[in-house]
């Protein structure tokens, strides 16, 4: 299979835009070693650059379904599985309110005088009790059946 030019130069930009994350991940944790946020930040770009790395524009000269994400997605259709949007939003949300509560202690920590953290976490946790009792509601009639 030939790859064009266009697809050529897209691969370039994309692995070293992967990279460019990595080194960036790298020198936060290099020079931040003791700063809680300045790693999560760090982990967060690692990731990214991870994803880069995987992502389809950087192998332009493999089949479309290499990494078997279209054929796990129609086995999950079949089966009926949740997909990963349900696995997705489940982690965004007790992410989210993991944050919420943190940013809601450090609230109480300076006086209390902010109110929107204990709303973030009140609705990250309404949103995260729904997508979680969906997911494990699938998961459910998955192992019953």
């Amino acid at each position: 299979m030939t790859v064009s030019p266009r697809a050529r130069l897209k691969r370039r930009v994309v692995i070293a835009l992967a990279i460019a994350t990595f080194v960036m991940a790298g020198a936060i944790m290099a020079e931040l070693p003791n700063n809680f946020p300045a790693q999560a930040l760090a982990m967060a770009l690692l990731l990214a650059g991870i994803a880069l790395a995987r992502s389809r524009a950087a192998h332009p000269e493999l089949p479309p379904g290499w990494m078997g994400r279209e054929v796990q997605a129609e086995a999950d259709r079949k089966l009926n599985r949740p997909g990963c949007a349900l696995w997705i939003a489940c982690v965004v949300s007790s992410a989210g309110a993991l944050v919420s509560f943190w940013l809601m202690l450090v609230s109480q920590a300076h006086g209390g005088h902010v109110v929107w953290p204990l709303y973030s976490f009140v609705a990250f946790v309404i949103v995260g009790a729904g997508v979680s009792g969906a997911l494990v509601a699938k998961l459910v009639r998955l192992w019953w059946h």
